[in-house]
């Protein structure tokens, strides 16, 4: 459809820098909550548990805290977007979740972090994230025959469909409340 006049249409890298998650295995992955610190990788981004504009809980893993010490750029910061680099089939390419915690918490394995320039963004870019419009973007630059490949170059010639912050507010709210009476 048409977009409104006072709507913009911008680069993705205009509203995003990018980062790679952690360079672990499921070998590197402890259960200990309690002394670990949380991460989300590309299991838990195509788990169909996961809705892609909340970060539940169940869908984090943990690994140990020495990786605070080398690996900072691979933390998130409360409203970044993780997407899954690689997906089975054309219909994940695109996957992501949003970060809405604000303790420490990992990026993990086979994902590419969308760093938020402006974090009260990151809710409407969820929810825009799991649109056809967005997803038809990617599914048009991925390659591959058994696994599809997501790039940070794929995501860097994507355009974000960018209304003003009241209306990405609005928008975001009125689809958690939607969403919410869906679920109950």
């Amino acid at each position: 459809g048409d977009v409104p006049e006072h709507w913009n249409v911008v680069p993705f890298r205009s509203e995003f820098s990018l980062g790679k998650g952690l360079p672990i295995t499921k070998d590197n992955l402890i259960n200990d909550e309690i002394n670990g610190v949380p991460v989300v990788s590309y299991g838990q981004i195509h788990s169909k548990e996961n809705e892609g504009t909340v970060l539940k809980r169940n869908l984090l893993r943990f690994v140990e805290s020495s990786w605070l010490d080398s690996n900072p750029q691979s933390l998130l910061r409360k409203n970044d977007i993780v997407f899954a680099d690689t997906s089975e089939d054309l219909d994940g390419c695109g996957n992501c979740v949003l970060n809405t915690e604000t303790r420490k918490i990992f990026a993990g394995y086979h994902t590419i972090i969308a760093f938020t320039n402006k974090e009260e963004n990151g809710p409407f870019f969820a929810y825009l994230f799991q649109s056809d419009i967005w997803r038809s973007q990617i599914r048009t630059r991925v390659n591959g025959v058994k696994v599809y490949s997501v790039t940070k170059a794929h995501l860097k010639r994507c355009k974000l469909l960018l209304p003003p912050l009241s209306e990405q507010k609005s928008i975001a709210e009125y689809l958690d409340k939607k969403t919410a009476q869906i679920i109950e």
